[in-house]
């Protein structure tokens, strides 16, 4: 299986990232954001942090790093990935899918998939979601649908959304696809089934959750310096606002 250097956690995300899956409470993160709206930031980084629209750039390295996972899983089971030049596959107003796949369509199509990360905790989908499991994610889905799927069908290409939420859960079509990849793997490279599934399950979760770790870091970084408490070029708030421990310093901003 291929090494990714890049893919691993350190403690401090580590850390981060296990309680935003066990939802322990964040008790050292600044309490208002710098949004227009200047949102109060409770102790769950779900709720504001990683939906805020001040932080969509942050959001946008989550979705790359999830993209760029699949398509070296698609290079590694030898089906080729393209995600450059999408735009000009349709006439409408430069809107596009994520990556194309050529001829992994149905009946040989070409296939254009379009990946969505649904925060489930965000103030739009929290209600519906304490209802219906996977309500974000299967919006989110719908919506992909009705966005490229007639205009995609109208040039002879098949569309796939790729749903998930930051937590980690995939959607049906997502999985389906994703055990399609797997299966390529195996065969490509003659190795079982079981461990390319398992492999790639890890990768594409670790990418998940180290980049929800370095947008909540991000986040703090970006509110700081709007308020002044960071220095011109300083990006570490270990030493300026946490502890290694996760614990708030009150004295620095006093």
């Amino acid at each position: 299986m291929p090494t990714d250097p890049h893919n691993t956690l350190s403690s401090r995300d580590f850390r981060i990232a296990l309680k935003l899956r066990l939802g322990i409470d964040f008790h050292n993160l600044l309490t208002t954001c710098c949004c227009t709206q200047r949102e109060p930031i409770d102790t769950n980084p779900t709720t504001h942090l990683l939906s805020c629209n001040e932080f969509k750039p942050f959001h946008l390295w989550r979705h790359n790093s999830i993209q760029e996972d699949l398509i070296q899983m698609a290079k590694h089971g030898g089906v080729r990935a393209i995600d450059a030049g999408l735009s000009r596959m349709t006439e409408d107003d430069g809107r596009k899918g994520d990556i194309l796949f050529p001829g992994f369509g149905r009946n040989g199509t070409d296939l254009v998939v379009d990946i969505c990360i649904a925060n489930a905790c965000a103030k739009s989908y929290v209600r519906n979601s304490c209802d219906t499991e996977g309500y974000a994610m299967n919006l989110l889905e719908t919506r992909e649908i009705e966005k490229y799927e007639r205009a995609y069908r109208n040039v002879g290409v098949d569309f796939l959304p790729l749903a998930l939420e930051l937590h980690g859960v995939s959607s049906e079509t997502f999985k389906k696809f994703f055990r399609r990849l797997a299966t390529e793997v195996s065969d490509n490279n003659d190795i079982p089934y079981c461990i390319a599934v398992s492999y790639w399950q890890k990768r594409m979760s670790t990418t998940l959750q180290r980049m929800n770790a370095l947008i909540v870091r991000s986040t703090q970084v970006k509110i700081s310096k709007r308020l002044g408490m960071l220095c011109e070029g300083e990006v570490d708030l270990n030493d300026r606002i946490f502890d290694d421990r996760h614990t708030y310093r009150q004295d620095m901003i006093a």
